[in-house]
């Protein structure tokens, strides 16, 4: 994995000393003020990356650490049905999931909204992904969903810019793959969902949330990612921002799509 090291003093780039650094048991330097490193990941998990910056005379001037998460992303032999996002089929045929353009009674439906010809589906047997982003609401043809509703986070109380909030997610069975404790952090901060998914009842939310955020001291909990059964059929909803863009070079996101085919399927 490549990491830019970078030693800055109060008046800028510091160019005097050398930057140390090291990962598990591999370690290296590089001279001040700093430059491209590769750091070996031999596994999946987390993996802290300490620096310490040192001066010509090899006095200590400065120390980090940071986490890096190491993902290795799968892909289900699960086909794949998408609707209405030709740039984001694309990317999945890319990534080597095996795309079909046809109605297919073995493939997970991927949409982007919910309407009456995927609730009819779904009644009728059909396994649905949902990728709700904030313009969920606005498609047409639109029904509400058997449960819950998908709520944009600006200017409420979800909007997470004046109370503290945090985010979690079931790492287990179909997300056992991915890095870190249930708690998101920052390997997660460019799929953070825009929306959450509001009025999922607590007897519901139990058995088949797989994702959440919630205020302060478990306040006003949400779900940004659910699993039920409907008719014949079963359907999992995120807010999980799994855009076509995000899905092409981010392995986290990879790996969070990966689980949810798995989870549909």
């Amino acid at each position: 994995m490549s990491v830019t090291l970078s030693a800055l003093g109060v008046d800028g780039p510091g160019n005097q000393g050398k930057i140390q650094w090291q990962a598990g048991e591999a370690k290296g330097e590089v001279a001040a003020p700093g430059g491209v490193i590769a750091v070996p990941l031999h596994q999946a998990g987390i993996v802290p990356l300490q620096v310490r910056w040192l001066a010509e005379d090899g006095a200590l001037l400065a120390t980090s650490e940071i986490e890096l998460a190491a993902v290795t992303p799968n892909v289900p032999s699960q086909k794949l049905q998408v609707l209405n996002d030709e740039a984001l089929a694309t990317v999945l045929a890319e990534l080597g999931y095996t795309i079909v353009t046809e109605a297919d009674p073995d493939a997970v439906i991927v949409a982007r909204h919910y309407t009456h010809d995927l609730q009819n589906a779904i009644q009728a047997g059909a396994r649905l992904l949902i990728l709700a982003g904030t313009d969920f609401n606005a498609a047409e043809n639109k029904v509400r969903l058997p449960v819950g509703s998908a709520t944009p986070r600006a200017h409420t109380i979800w909007q997470g810019d004046w109370a503290t909030s945090f985010s979690w997610l079931k790492k287990q069975g179909p997300f056992a793959n991915l890095p870190g404790s249930p708690l998101l952090e920052m390997e997660y901060a460019e799929i953070m969902p825009d929306a959450v998914i509001t009025g999922v009842s607590a007897w519901i939310a139990r058995e088949h949330n797989w994702a959440g955020l919630a205020l302060g001291w478990i306040h006003k909990p949400v779900s940004l990612l659910t699993q039920i059964d409907y008719g014949r059929g079963s359907m999992v909803l995120t807010t999980f921002n799994l855009s076509a863009e995000t899905l092409v070079d981010n392995v986290v996101a990879q790996a969070l799509l990966a689980g949810l085919v798995t989870l549909a399927g």
